[in-house]
Formats: structure tokens, sequence, C-alpha cells
């Protein structure tokens, strides 16, 4: 169990504090150690053993600073002055999350607005805080008042960080408690040993900050002593990264390692006969971005492309007092929700903002729980609303949240936002204009997939103007999109993920159970035996020219994808857009159609370049999105072949054309629908990059954080790949995995690191791989399972750390 989330057996928490400005004790007389003489007249004129805390060891020396650990504090003497450590920030780090990219309150009258922090400090806390040194003892807020897991304790409770302290409120009694962090980070960093070795040593390590697997040089002088020591590394989340027996000579000696572990600060321990001789607090940093290099340019390039497409993308407004960062479609300067969402499969590697758009999008919800659709400023004044066809902005906003959550790790945000995801959905499963109660499935009009216009030609819309039915009235003809569905079925599992992260099991299980029935219900009325029927009406008519049976859209793609989807389904749906590949590959994106065949001309009051004609825009265009989506479902179900053609194609592309478009036309020329549309397409190139990583490199986060990774690289069925270096970070946060992939004769070797507690490797093998395989873990041998997806097969294997070394040899 990792040291974050359950400490010395979820140790308690210590003191309740009232507010009081002279908490004082003259003498530590519970533990076997005294205050150091260098510490004593400040732990007594500041709270003493109330606040700081009974010693729990020597004075030791920690980064050239004499220091002594305390219940509550670490204290330095610096220039022979006191002064308290980090320690809330140390603990906050420890979680892999950035404290700066934590959402934040707009300034209020009921808290204290610290605006260097740009914090508040609000009620029972704030008391508290300035009634025992404020800034000075505790240091500046770090984050708002949270609800989620006390590190700890591994308990839900209701918590703000500060600089120098973690205050914890009993709700029961509205008592605050201040948290014993100097026994947490002894407990690990100084283990069983709190006394000082009387030789004083020093270690030194590189000034430049480091990537993972490179190699570092460790120089350990202590004088001339000469005899037996051990030097002990942890990564700034407390982890144990190697623990060296040495012999030192008397000289100067250095140690070879390779920088692995948690983001930020890695800490060296030198003991001597048992005793603490030296202490490093940053004897390495190690820093990562997303990256992968494998030598074939068709995937190196393509994290570095899709963050340029992104710098284009974004908008950033100032709504009401609140900033709103988010990316825009590709055809339009508007901020729509599933855009924004949509490309979050991507731009989370790089960009620190996971939350105001949404944030912006649940104010902005309706009292019966649908939300809007779309955001921009135009000369100072708000384009907002929703169009009325659309049926897909509820799930939407919960993969947006579990998406955000992933990325930077806030679980008290991601608690806010779930009464509006619980009304968001019980509107789409209740309201008349989006559910249909005969068939317990979610209903639209008779869209092209889930764009949002309505079959039926140019019409007069209610503001007088011809135009596109956007809109819902008696002429209105309803079907059984099954994306809607099936994304529904997906937002239904991801919140019965979000409820087990805080152990509500019950109704985690009744998300689940709901998610599957929609997806029954689905297949029921919507599977053809091959792939999903576009359009399930409710009333049939005639659609002159269509057949309707026919039509692959554009959802299919992204069915590969969501939960729910069996393997027997997902490899008929690849298998239909293969065929349709092989029955024309004139083009790099024959395949990738947003309906096929597509409806004939005028049949949806577009103006040209929006549809109006077969083979343009959502009538037929040729979407990388569908390409992406396609890509990482055909990885996902055993397919890694097709998933790399479908990346070196989309590679060639941006190559031949400049850039990335929202469609192409059936020819293969870019889509121009006019002066909005982007050559940096986010939507398409950022499914391409999931594809890449979630897929060819085979890096899926299953909680948040990399927390639970699954590692599952298929870098061995594309014979030019003959090694692999990858690394996905997110950057609103710590979390990250990073591995080395070597093809060897008859086997393959990985090395993988990260910020996580769990690993997953699910190990793909060649078709030419016999039976019986051979798997080491750490130079041990080892087993695993072995399991079938389709024609592929994979050999799997849990592990309960982040790091380590795998052969798989035949």
């Amino acid at each position: 169990m990792s040291r974050v989330f359950c400490w010395l057996g979820c140790l308690l928490i210590g003191l309740s504090l009232v507010p009081s400005p002279n908490v004082k004790r003259a003498h530590a007389q519970t533990t076997s150690y005294q205050v150091q003489a260098e510490f004593q007249r400040y732990w007594q004129d500041n709270g003493g053993a109330a606040l700081i805390g009974q010693p729990i060891s020597e004075a030791i020396w920690f980064d050239g600073q004499l220091v002594q650990y305390f219940e509550h504090q670490r204290l330095h003497l610096v220039n022979n002055q006191v002064v308290p450590a980090k320690l809330g920030l140390d603990l906050f780090q420890a979680s892999r999350r950035t404290w700066q990219n934590q959402r934040q309150h707009v300034p209020t009258d009921q808290c204290l607005w610290i605006k260097s922090a740009h914090r508040s400090v609000c009620e029972p806390f704030r008391r508290v805080w300035q009634a025992n040194g404020g800034a000075a003892y505790f240091g500046n807020p770090i984050t708002e008042t949270v609800t989620e897991t006390n590190p700890l304790t591994g308990k839900i409770a209701t918590m703000q960080y500060f600089e120098h302290q973690l205050f914890v409120l009993d709700h029961a009694s509205q008592h605050v408690s201040i948290s014993p962090l100097g026994q947490w980070q002894a407990s690990w960093l100084l283990n069983g040993t709190r006394q000082a070795s009387p030789i004083r040593a020093s270690l030194t390590g590189p000034q430049a900050t480091l990537k993972p697997f490179e190699q570092l040089t460790i120089q350990i002088d202590a004088n001339d002593y000469v005899g037996p020591a051990s030097l002990r590394i942890f990564d700034s989340a407390g982890q144990l990264e190697t623990s060296q027996s040495l012999t030192l000579t008397g000289q100067s000696q250095s140690l070879k390692l390779q920088a692995q572990g948690a983001l930020g600060q890695h800490y060296a321990v030198l003991l001597i006969e048992g005793n603490v001789a030296a202490i490093n607090s940053s004897i390495y940093q190690l820093t990562a971005s997303t990256s992968i290099q494998t030598g074939v340019a068709a995937y190196d390039t393509m994290p570095s492309k899709v963050e340029e497409f992104l710098r284009n993308d974004v908008s950033s407004y100032e709504y009401k007092g609140y900033p709103i960062r988010g990316y825009r479609s590709p055809d339009s300067y508007l901020i729509w929700l599933r855009d924004h969402v949509h490309q979050g499969l991507g731009y989370r590697y790089f960009e620190h903002d996971m939350t105001s758009t949404l944030d912006y999008f649940r104010r902005e919800q309706k009292a019966n729980g649908a939300f809007d659709d779309y955001f921009a400023m135009v000369n100072g004044e708000p384009v907002q609303g929703r169009i009325e066809v659309e049926a897909d902005l509820e799930y939407l906003f919960v993969q947006g949240v579990y998406q955000a959550w992933q990325a930077n790790g806030d679980t008290s945000w991601m608690l806010e936002q779930k009464p509006a995801m619980q009304r968001g959905i019980n509107y789409s499963l209740s309201d008349p204009l989006r559910w249909n109660p005969d068939l317990q499935l979610i209903r639209r009009p008779y869209t092209i997939d889930t764009w949002d216009f309505e079959y039926g030609g140019p019409t007069i819309a209610p503001d007088g103007k011809s135009s596109p039915r956007h809109w819902i009235d008696a002429k209105t003809r309803f079907g059984i999109m099954h994306g809607d569905n099936t994304g529904m079925a997906h937002a239904l599992a991801l919140l019965g993920k979000l409820e087990v992260t805080q152990a509500n099991f019950e109704q985690a299980n009744a998300w689940l159970m709901r998610s599957q029935q929609l997806t029954k219900q689905l297949n029921q009325v919507a599977w053809n035996g091959k792939f999903y029927i576009h359009n399930v009406l409710e009333q049939p008519f005639d659609i002159p020219e269509v057949d309707e049976a026919r039509q692959l859209s554009l959802s299919n793609s992204y069915a590969l994808n969501r939960y729910g989807m069996e393997a027997n389904r997902a490899l008929a749906i690849i298998d239909e857009y293969y065929q349709r590949r092989v029955a024309d590959s004139s083009n790099l994106s024959s395949e990738w159609f947003s309906i096929d065949p597509p409806f004939p001309a005028e049949r949806f009051g577009t103006t040209p370049g929006w549809g109006n004609q077969p083979g343009e825009y959502v009538n037929g265009g040729r979407m990388p999105l569908v390409g992406g989506e396609l890509a990482r479902g055909t990885f996902r179900w055993g397919q890694p072949a097709y998933g790399f053609d479908i990346l070196r194609r989309y590679a060639q592309m941006i190559e031949a054309q400049g850039g990335s478009y929202l469609w192409y036309y059936p020819a293969g020329n870019p889509g121009v629908s006019g002066p909005q549309t982007l050559a940096t397409d986010g939507w398409g190139s950022t499914a391409m990059l999931a594809a890449l990583i979630e897929g060819a490199a085979g890096v899926s986060d299953q909680a948040a954080l990399y927390q639970h990774t699954i590692l599952s690289p298929r870098w061995i069925s594309d014979p030019e790949v003959q090694q692999a270096q990858v690394t996905a970070r997110y950057a609103a946060s710590q979390g990250y995995v990073s591995y080395r992939w070597q093809r060897q004769t008859n086997g393959f070797q990985l090395d993988f690191t990260g910020s996580g507690q769990e690993t997953t490797l699910q190990l793909f093998l060649p078709n030419d791989a016999p039976a019986s395989v051979k798997l080491t873990i750490n130079g041990l041998a080892s087993f695993g399972h072995e399991r079938t997806l389709g024609p592929s097969r994979y050999f799997e294997v849990r592990l309960t750390k982040a790091t380590g070394t795998i052969n798989v040899s035949w």
C-alpha cells in the first residue's frame, strides 16, 4: 500500500484545535528525544507540543542544515533563524498532483482571499489559521477547502492544504485538527532511524533535471570514514527507489543509478552504523513530457504536431468573473461542449487548465438538467445556447469531467460536479424530447449521426430565416441514433467508476447495471449483425435514393472504444470498415466515412460545403476523427496491423496537405466549409494521438494520474520498429508513465516506470510466437495469464508497482 494513501496503519489525525494564539508547552516529556537547544525558543513561542508536536528525532543534517523532526513539523536552522518546512506542500505533491492546477474559488466576502496564492481560506479553517500564526507558521494555502481522501488515514474528509500543514475538519464537533506531517515524512524517510551519526557526510547529485531512464551519478563524501554504510533513494511520493550497501574508503566515492519513479525531487539518505549521516532532499529532479521515439517519423512527430495544432485551436474568455479556456471547433469559432470534450483525449497531454470550460457549462446548466451546447464572447457579449436537436450533451459532460479528473487528480472538484452530472443524466433518461419510454433508449430527431440538423431540406426557422432544421416542433421525426446510446452507456459506466473511488459500491453497481441494460436494449433495436444501423426511426418514412441498411455512420467508430462493446461486435464493425477500404482504396482516408452511403443532394437544407452535396462535410465526407477512433479500436480489439496502417496514412495526409482538416472530399482534397475552417483540426488529430498513445504505444490509464495503468505495447506488429521509448504525461499534474521497449531475437524487453501504484501488463505476442513463452520480471522467472482477443494473443501480468523490467522470450 502506498504511504501516500495510508500511513502507518492509517494513523488517525492528532490534535483538535480551538483558536488560540498562545498554545504553548515548555517541555517535551513524552518521547525519548529532547528539543534541540537551537530550536527550543521557537518551539516554545509557536505552540510547543500543541502546534509543533513532540520531538521525534535527534537534530540531524538535512541539505547541509541542522533540522529536527517533530510530530507535526520539521524545523530548520537557516542563518541562525528557525523556519518550518513545507511539509504540507510535500504531502500534496506526493499525491502526484500539481497544486497550481487545482481549481480555485472566486473571491467572496465570506472568505479570506490570499492574493499571492490565488486561494481562499474559509471558515472554520480561517479562524484557526489566523489565530495560530497564519502564513508565518502554516504557510499560504495551496488548495481551497477540499473534500477528498485524507492521504494519512485513507478516509474521505473535508480538508485544506497549506504550505506547511494540512487542516482537517471534524464535522461532528466542528473542531479543526492539524496533521502529524513530521511523523508522516519521518516514517519513510528516516524509517526506524532517528539518531544522528557523529560523522557528517555530504551527498551530491546532478544539477540538470533528468528524464526517465537517464543515468545519474551520486557523489558520496564521508571525510575520512572507512567502513560500511547504506544509501537509500526515495522518490517524491515516499516510495523506496533503491537501497544500496556501500563500503566507504575514506575518499569521495560515486554511485551510478538510473532515474525513475515519481516526478519531482528525489531524496537520498546516507546511514553510517544505522544513524543518519546526511540527507539530500533533491539528489536529483525528475521531469517528463509526452513523447514517442521509435525511429519512424509517422509516429515520432505526431505528438508535437498535434500540440502545435491545438495551440491554434484554443480560445480564452472571461465571463461573469470566471476565466474560460477551451478548444474550439475546427469549423466554427465557438467552443462547443462536444468538440471540447472529444479533443480532451489529446490536449490532456499539453494543457494545464482541464476544468474552466466544464465549469462554465455546469454553471449554465438548466433547472431541468439540460446543458448548453456552445459558448464564445463576441464584442463583449456572450454567444451561448443549445441546438435543440442535440441529444449527446449530457453524456459528454460526464465524459469531460472524467477525463479532467484523470488528468489533474482533483477529486474534490470532481465531487462538486456530481450533482450536475446526475441532473444531466436524469434529464436524458426521462425528458420526453430525449427519451423513448417504449424502447427504453435515447431518441433524437433524424439527423446525420451526432450532427445538429434534421432531414427535411431548408425551411423557415422560428426566427423567420431560412435554415436547416435545428429545432424540434410538430413536424420533427424522431429515431434512435446508436451513438447517443453507446455514449450514454459509456457515461453511466464512468459514473460507476467515479463512485468506486469514494467506496460507494452500491451506487457504482447501480450505474453499471443501468449501462448494461441500455447496451442490451440498443443491441436488440439497432444491431444488424455487422454494425449499428444509423437511425432506427420511431415512425418510418420513405427516404428516396438511400439504402439505409448499408449506411455506416461515424458513431460506429466511437462504439469501439466505449464501455459495453463486446468482442464479436467490435470485430464485425472493424471488418466492415476494412472491407469498405478494400473496395475503395483510392485515397488515404477512403473508409473514414462520416456516413456511407451518403444522402442525395439538398436533403438537409444546408449550404454548399456543409453537407448539401453527397461526399461533403458530415454527409459522406471523410473525417480523421473517424479514422482515429477506428485506429484506437483496432488496437483495443486485437487488429494492430490495421491500426498502424491508419496512423501512417494520417501522417501522409498531414505531410501532403500541410495540416489536418475536419473533413475531406472522397477524392482526398480538404473540405473547407467556410472562412472559419482551420487546417489544424483538433478533433481528428487528438483522436489519432489517442490511437497512437493508448493503442500503438499501449498506455491506458484505468483511474487517475496513471495510478492504475495498463501497458500493452503493440510495436512488435510493425516490423520497422526495433525499439521504442514512450512517455505519456498529463500536463495538469505529475501523473506519467514511461517505458523503453526493445525487440529481441525471439522476444522483447520492456523497462517501465512511472508515478503509479499498480501496473497491468498486457504483452502482445506476434503470430509466430509458440504456445509456450518464457517470462522474467526483474530477472526472476515468473508466470502470467495468456488470453486471446480475436486472432491476437496477449500475456497478462498484474504488478503492484510502477517500475520494473520484463523479458518475454520464446
